[in-house]
């Protein structure tokens, strides 16, 4: 599989890309000639595109079509990207590819992994919707579980929403009452 969902976008680049980038910047790596920062007396390298160092930090995964960050990860598991110096230039990694490779990601969205995986950064595997989308697109075990803990179904004929959310088993609810007006 290596497209996921039908996410089209008028992209020039492809896995062969994102591969040329990754042997580019390690050829790169092994050159590259030091030198000496303006005003400085240390040598350093000067300063490299954004792009350059961000897709040094990409291997694409040929099974799903994913571009696995090899980088540093926020708690939540999404890459992370530092896409300049000093406060304020971080961001999550799949938010600046999509920048750079689609466009700006449209006001009052959120983009999507389509894929499943937060530490995917191909744009291919990105789609903006809304955060609502989003959520209901998610994983969530308590919205997936098909029984209570007692074992009874959540079935139409077995499961009441209380005003404040959520769903409730009205089997339990009828046992929790029986037993509260028995120990009265």
């Amino acid at each position: 599989m290596s497209d996921v969902g039908t996410h089209t976008t008028p992209l020039g680049f492809d896995d062969a890309t994102a591969n040329a980038y990754h042997a580019d910047e390690l050829a790169d790596r092994a050159t590259r000639a030091y030198t000496r920062r303006p005003g400085s007396r240390t040598p350093g390298r000067p300063p490299r595109p954004a792009i350059e160092r961000f897709m040094g930090f990409v291997s694409p995964e040929p099974n799903t079509g994913c571009w696995l960050w090899l980088s540093g990860h926020d708690a939540d598991g999404y890459a992370q990207f530092f896409e300049g110096r000093g406060p304020g230039f971080e961001q999550r990694a799949h938010r600046f590819a999509y920048k750079h490779f689609v466009g700006p990601i449209p006001d009052g969205l959120v983009l999507d992994h389509l894929c499943r995986n937060r530490g995917c950064v191909n744009p291919k595997h990105l789609e903006p919707v809304t955060n609502r989308e989003n959520i209901l697109r998610g994983h969530n075990p308590l919205r997936d579980r098909t029984h209570c803990l007692a074992g009874h179904p959540f079935d139409e004929a077995n499961t009441y929403r209380p005003k404040e959310g959520g769903r409730k088993c009205r089997r339990c609810h009828a046992e929790r009452e029986r037993a509260r007006r028995a120990a009265a």
